[in-house]
């Protein structure tokens, strides 16, 4: 069966750095190393405090060890099971050995709470004697963690039903010890908004309230924050526990089934439970079997990028989709922002990470996160940065930036779905947020916030009376995103006040933060003083990942690029922060390789046309996974030449995951996405690609390039040639199989082009030798933008308007009010 399984295969763990595998399903997770030569960590996401908490078992030495004990010719044996010729998927590892005549097959997997394992032999000879063969599992008493948040208690193993052995911990965080804690996540870490409301005497967030804040009564409280209980089960009901010997306690199968030639284990579990254990009947079918058939739908339905020069991005593209449905918790629709150790859900990690499942065609699962994430919201109305346990907002930094990833995420559900639902569902909370930030502008349009990201934005020279960069530009993407909702729902006031809205903060954006000297976006200005903090990190640029941060930056976006390529981008990957800024060091991310933001960058590189740039990032990122095996939370960048790869985040962080997948479909096949539809970009000097099975709008796309040169000449879309645009018309958006080709050429084309048009679909094309007409359906403010050999006549319904027209790109820009169907016309002079 598993040989008509596309699943990944490896010899063993030593290909990888860490030489290390995670394997993961909703609340649970497992580690399986080779220097323990068994599972050398598992983490539960019960009722326990978040973050490190999820971290129950784990040992260097090993959790779990497996061996075969086989009785040959009289003869006591023991097979050790270590991690050797694998095939593996996110929820489950098969190992395989050749021993005395025998194949050798364990598998182990994880389901929900459960880690089960299972070993099947087959023998070569036509009758085997099975007398004597039991698969023996140990476990290490030394593994029970107790470096925690808080406190970890552990009570005395005890024997439960003959059969299995139950641990029992307590987590517990004392409010009064915890207020008290130093450092930079410090006493107030991990208290819930509505804990904070009432213990502390002032609003402040997470990371900036002192001992000093802390109301009278709780200073000297016996208060507990948290206090949860985790009970594990170690066994199976046809396993028996054996003497204790170097603190290893083992369990030997005593059943089995068999043939003349097959003979197969007992399910052994570690089962995870938040109330004492009531053991129900173990399933027919072994969780391995379920997971792999589950992960070959996947497979068999997700986007598969072929690009033989990158041959480890290939194999990256085609997990992502699996990756991050092995990390979901399936009873929420969220998932915990990366399969491995311990993190729980974030929002901002949810958003950025359906925004690309989107095209795997995961529509299910995005709508259920649009969902959640409305209905747990802070008691202001903000979408927190993460949940507790219990679903408590916690880390909020008030409404801001994340409203703009959620209005992202709901006109992606919309445009995808054509569902008008999802747009009035959530109207009033986006309307709620666009009411809020707008009360709370200063008259150049821009708003005072300490800024969402990152986690400790005190240290970056910021408080609450700063204009910061990540923030104003998603504030100008929220105004542009509801100006289109509130014209789909019919609100024209509302997408009045919106649009202009938005060109009072993109007149004063790059007033505010463009630092002439350094040529690129400074983080935060002060309005009191009227000074920079001369920090220029890339996240800044969080505003790009939507089309509307073409029109913000204007025509500083190749000054942005020049300045990735010079200062970020490096032979060992692609800083956060230049080595010279201020800021380098004020948290470990800041001076490493963060994945999630190289979204931004490349398509600052790709929209200047730096192709060599973006080569550059693409063998590092070849090289980074074919290296680790996945993509980390991030990579630190100053360490020595012998230790590059080797200290770095949490395996599979979904939202850098999403940063590299959405990187590879904009950066190298050129591929934009907004409301109206699915824009191609010129992406010469890429190396030759094939993109299968892209979700858009309801069908699956075949991409590929033909011929070479540094312009599109034309597209050809399901066999039809669409000259004139680069914008596929709203015709093709059929729930079928589509095919793109993508035409290149060395010369610019003799006649005019639509290379974008952000905002409104294209109906139809026209095409003379001087002359182009292109019917278009607006939603408001359109931004689009021209090629043209000359400088051309630009007509809106037949009245001639002006463009900005820029000599040196044979390109012109303009910004339409276009709702509706209209007609723009363009005329070479």
């Amino acid at each position: 069966m598993l040989k008509e399984i596309e699943m990944l295969t490896l010899k063993d763990l030593a290909e990888y750095i860490d030489q290390v595998v995670w394997i993961s399903d909703d609340r649970i997770s497992a580690l399986a190393s080779q220097r323990s030569g068994g599972i050398e960590q598992i983490d539960f996401h019960g009722s326990q405090p978040v973050s490190r908490n999820a971290k129950l078992l784990q040992h260097p030495e090993g959790v779990l060890r497996f061996s075969l004990r086989a009785n040959i010719e009289g003869r006591s044996e023991i097979v050790p099971l270590q991690w050797l010729n694998l095939t593996l998927h996110p929820a489950g590892i098969q190992q395989t050995h050749e021993w005395s005549g025998w194949r050798i097959t364990l598998e182990t997997t994880v389901k929900r709470d459960t880690l089960q394992v299972q070993c099947h032999c087959e023998s070569s000879a036509s009758q085997q004697n099975w007398d004597g063969v039991s698969l023996e599992v140990a476990w290490n008493s030394k593994s029970l963690t107790t470096e925690v948040h808080g406190q970890r208690l552990w009570a005395e193993p005890q024997i439960w039903r003959e059969r299995w052995l139950l641990l029992h911990a307590t987590d517990q965080i004392h409010l009064q010890e915890w207020l008290r804690r130093t450092g930079d996540y410090q006493g107030d870490f991990l208290i819930p908004e509505g804990w904070r409301r009432l213990i502390y005497k002032r609003r402040c967030v997470s990371g900036a309230a002192r001992l000093e804040d802390v109301r009278e009564e709780y200073l000297h409280t016996t208060l507990k924050l948290y206090d949860a209980d985790t009970w594990i089960l170690l066994g199976g009901e046809s396993f028996a526990l054996q003497a204790s010997e170097n603190d290893w306690q083992r369990f030997r199968s005593i059943s089995h089934t068999t043939d003349d030639r097959t003979w197969c284990s007992p399910q052994f579990e570690v089962a995870f439970f938040t109330a004492m254990p009531i053991r129900e009947q173990p399933a027919a079918e072994s969780i391995f079997a379920i997971q792999t058939k589950r992960y070959k739908a996947l497979n068999t339905a997700a986007p598969q990028l072929e690009i033989p020069e990158f041959p480890a991005i290939e194999e990256f593209f085609r997990r992502v989709p699996q990756i991050v449905e092995s990390a979901r918790v399936q009873d929420f629709g969220m998932s915990r922002a990366c399969p491995g150790t311990y993190y729980w859900i974030w929002a901002w990690d949810n958003m950025v990470t359906a925004l690309a499942q989107s095209h795997w065609g995961d529509l299910d699962n995005l709508k259920r996160i649009v969902d959640f994430i409305r209905w747990h919201r802070d008691h202001d109305g903000s979408i927190p940065g993460r949940w507790s346990r219990q679903l408590e907002p916690m880390d909020s930094r008030g409404v801001g930036a994340m409203d703009f990833l959620f209005s992202e995420l709901v006109l992606s559900l919309y445009a995808e779905t054509n569902d008008r639902m999802i747009l009035r569902g959530n109207y009033t909370a986006l309307h709620d947020a666009f009411t809020h930030l707008q009360q709370r502008s200063h008259a150049n349009g821009l708003f005072p916030t300490i800024g969402m990201y990152p986690d400790l934005p005190a240290k970056m020279g910021r408080d609450e009376n700063c204009y910061v960069a990540i923030d104003e530009g998603a504030w100008y993407g929220l105004c542009r995103n509801l100006e289109k909702i509130a014209w789909l729902v019919g609100d024209q006031p509302t997408a009045e006040k919106a649009a202009r809205q938005a060109s009072k903060i993109a007149e004063n954006f790059l007033a505010t933060f463009w630092d002439e000297e350094r040529d690129f976006v400074c983080d935060a200005f002060d309005p009191r003083d009227g000074k920079r903090n001369a920090s220029y990190p890339l996240f800044s640029l969080l505003f790009l990942e939507s089309p509307w941060g073409y029109a913000l930056l204007r025509n500083k976006l190749n000054s942005c690029a020049q300045f990735i390529s010079a200062h970020l981008l490096n032979d060992r990957g692609l800083a956060l922060t230049p080595a010279w800024d201020v800021n380098h060091h004020s948290e470990p991310a800041m001076s490493a390789w963060y994945p999630h933001w190289d979204f931004v960058a490349i398509k600052a590189l790709a929209h200047a046309g730096d192709f060599q740039a973006v080569r550059r990032w693409l063998h590092l990122v070849n090289e980074c996974y074919r290296r680790l095996g996945y993509c980390p939370e991030f990579v630190a960048l100053n360490v020595k030449p012998e230790e590059q790869w080797q200290h770095h985040g949490a395996a599979w962080n979904l939202n850098c995951a999403a940063g590299w997948y959405n990187a590879l479909l904009h950066g190298l096949a050129g591929l934009d996405f907004d409301l109206g539809g699915l824009t191609c970009r010129t992406t010469p000097d890429m190396p030759a690609f094939r993109l299968k099975q892209l979700h858009f709008r309801g069908g699956r796309w075949q991409v590929e390039k033909s011929g070479s040169g540094k312009f599109i000449t034309s597209l050809e879309v399901d066999g039809e040639e669409i000259k004139g645009a680069l914008k596929v018309p709203t015709r093709f958006y059929a729930p079928d199989e589509h095919q793109l080709r993508i035409h290149y050429a060395e010369k610019l084309p003799p006649h005019p082009m639509l290379l974008e048009l952000w905002g409104a679909e294209l109906v139809n094309v026209d095409w003379a030798k001087n002359e182009a007409v292109f019917l278009i359906h607006g939603f408001g403010q359109t931004d689009l933008c021209f090629s043209s050999p000359r400088q051309p006549a630009l007509r809106f319904d037949g009245r001639e308007v002006d463009c900005q027209w820029q000599p040196e790109t044979n390109t012109a820009r303009c910004q339409l009010p276009l709702t509706g169907e209209h007609e723009i016309s363009l005329t070479t002079k």
